[in-house]
This record gives C-alpha cells, structure tokens and sequence, in this order.
C-alpha cells in the first residue's frame, strides 16, 4: 500500500515540478532584451503615432512671449515640423502657455523629447513629451 502512495504521489507531483523547470526556462530566457530595445527605453507607443508616421509632441512651461515661430526652429533641427499649434488658457486666472509640435518622423521627435525636455529656455524648464489623446470630459 505504500509504494502505491508513493507511485501516486510522484505521478501527481511530477507534471507540476516540470510545469515548474519550464515556466524558469522561460523566465531565464525571457530575461534576454534585444539590443534594439535597450538603446531605446522610452519608445514612443503606436498610439502617438499618425497614420503618415508622424508624431505630435506636446511642449508645456512655456515662457509667456513664446511664438509659433521661434517653437518651429527650435524643433526644426531635429527634422521636419508639419505644425505647431500654440495655446494660451487664461480662463484660469493664470497664463498656462503650452504648444503642440507634429513632426513628420518618429524617431526624430523622440531625439527632440530626449534633448528638450527639461532643458531651460527663457527661464523656465521645458515639459517635451508625446501628446496624449485628451480626456472626456465629465471622466476625470
């Protein structure tokens, strides 16, 4: 009676412990990160980008004599800008400037969010980072 026991128990306990080994084996060698993502920890999400393959950033802490234009150049160096759209709200009592640059390659905009974000400029540190898609409203 016992060494059936015994049988009955490794029959059990055999299935789990080599469920067990795989799901290691597969934890050691899902361990392993491409190259090409180790280079590029803050890829943009497929979210951002547009159907042409571009990518639109939002740009925020902006200076209050900030301008479409001198936002275009800034952006200009690291590839094409296909917009930039400057918003000034003031219904809250304050200025909160903030702009929406579109860039036509993605992986020239992460270069700007890589090298502009929090740089100072004209006193104050820059917010770069992709756009998200806005809320709705009602659903905070």
């Amino acid at each position: 009676m016992q060494n059936v026991s015994q049988e009955m128990l490794l029959m059990v306990m055999a299935p789990a412990w080599l469920s067990l080994a795989w799901f290691v084996i597969g934890l050691l060698l899902g361990m392993r990160v491409p190259k090409e993502r180790q280079s590029r920890p803050n890829s943009v999400s497929p979210a951002a980008r547009t159907r042409s393959g571009s990518l639109e950033l939002y740009v925020g802490n902006l200076a209050a004599g900030a301008q479409e234009d001198s936002l275009r150049k800034m952006f200009e160096r690291f590839g094409r800008v296909e917009s930039v759209r400057l918003i000034a709200n003031r219904s809250d009592g304050g200025s909160k400037i903030f702009a929406f640059v579109t860039m036509a390659d993605a992986d020239a905009a992460e270069e700007a969010i890589r090298d502009l974000n929090g740089k100072d400029v004209n006193g104050r540190r820059l917010v770069v980072n992709e756009a998200r898609s806005p809320r709705r409203r009602g659903r905070r």
